[in-house]
């Protein structure tokens, strides 16, 4: 398609299911637009506004959103193989389930993002920043994680021995295993009030 659509203000636009492939895209104003199904390969998002937008099994393959501000977009189940996210803000974005094989993730914010079940594999998210992020299930085969920052993100049920991890970087640390720990403490705790409160 190759449309110049290049610093638009198309905040709100419903968009769902549209072919924006090769569009150009660049620094234009999407908050909260509806790309839901879109074909956005190889589209060029490079410095594009997406806050609160619905990119949700959306084709991303091979697009340019370097810089792009994508705060709680919907991005989940989405197709995003080698996509450039490199330096962009994903800040409690949802990409569970999405597919970011060989995806360029590097100096990008994932604090707080879902990655729950999304697969990574030869994806690189070094020197950024996944504090408090989700990645419970996901798939990490040669997944660069170097000098990013992972402070309380979660790893329940993925293989980081399969990923390149930060220095210093501890399982145990950052898997919710000790919370489930924890909770069944509480359990038990509760469990023998209760027994004690009987025997009275």
């Amino acid at each position: 398609m190759e449309a110049d659509l290049s610093g638009l203000n198309l905040a709100g636009a419903d968009l769902a299911g549209a072919d924006l492939s090769e569009a150009d895209l660049s620094d234009a104003d999407l908050v909260g637009a509806d790309l839901a199904g879109a074909n956005l390969s190889e589209a060029d998002l490079s410095g594009a506004d997406l806050t609160d937008a619905d990119l949700a099994g959306a084709d991303l393959t091979e697009a340019d959103l370097s810089r792009a501000t994508l705060v709680r977009a919907d991005l989940a189940g989405a197709d995003l193989t080698e996509a450039d996210f490199s330096r962009a803000d994903l800040t409690e974005a949802d990409l569970s389930g999405a597919d970011l094989t060989e995806a360029d993730l590097s100096r990008a914010t994932l604090t707080q993002a879902d990655l729950a079940g999304a697969t990574l594999t030869e994806a690189d998210l070094s020197d950024g920043s996944a504090d408090n992020a989700n990645f419970a299930g996901s798939v990490l085969d040669d997944a660069d994680f170097s000098d990013t920052s992972l402070e309380n993100a979660r790893f329940g049920g993925a293989n980081t021995a399969d990923a390149e991890m930060p220095e210093g970087f501890e399982q145990q640390s950052a898997s919710p295993a000790d919370d489930a720990a924890a909770a069944d403490d509480s359990d038990s705790a509760a469990g023998d009030d209760d027994a004690t409160g009987q025997g009275d």
